[in-house]
């Protein structure tokens, strides 16, 4: 992956003059708040709505009919 995006100007794709700035705030508050923020780390955006169970799962030896 480059460090700076690839900019295609046959789709009318421009960089905005301060976007590099722009991107190293947004960067820097991010790791600032998964370094000091609670554990365990949660996704930025779009959370994953599912999670883990432990179980036990029994088969009865007769058949149900």
């Amino acid at each position: 992956m480059p460090d700076t995006p690839t900019i295609d100007t046959e789709l009318g794709e421009f960089a905005h003059e301060d976007e590099a700035e722009i991107a190293e705030q947004i960067r820097a508050t991010i790791s600032a708040t998964i370094q000091n923020g609670p554990r365990p780390a949660r996704r930025d955006a779009h959370p994953k709505a599912h999670g883990c169970v432990q179980a036990e799962f029994h088969v009865r030896s007769e058949s149900a009919a």
